[in-house]
């Protein structure tokens, strides 16, 4: 491999790193949010039994904050929060984070 390619490489890591990271800490805001602003109880627990150490889901997160399963519902209730329909396994993984930053306090 040359040297181009390994630097090439490494500043794609560093770059793809700071994404994460970054989607992650938006995501926590947002569950923050989310918890202090709109949750009720019932659907905050939901959201702090979501396990993540497995890749979580958009439809997951959806389900568990409505309560039952409905596409539309829950497509309308993500864009609300994130701003778009699909957001990144991160910044839900982060939402969930902030969201169980606040549960753990009440």
């Amino acid at each position: 491999m040359s040297n181009e390619m390994k630097t090439g490489l490494a500043r794609l890591r560093t770059s793809k790193q700071c994404n994460v990271e970054r989607e992650n800490a938006e995501g926590a805001m947002l569950g923050k949010v989310w918890a202090l602003d709109s949750a009720d109880y019932a659907g905050l627990a939901r959201v702090t039994k979501i396990d993540v150490s497995d890749e979580v889901s958009d439809s997951n997160l959806a389900f568990a904050i409505l309560g039952k399963a409905d596409a539309q519902a829950g497509a309308e209730v993500l864009e609300g929060i994130f701003g778009a329909k699909a957001p990144s396994p991160d910044m839900v993984s982060g939402f969930i984070d902030g969201a169980v930053a606040i549960f753990d306090e009440v």
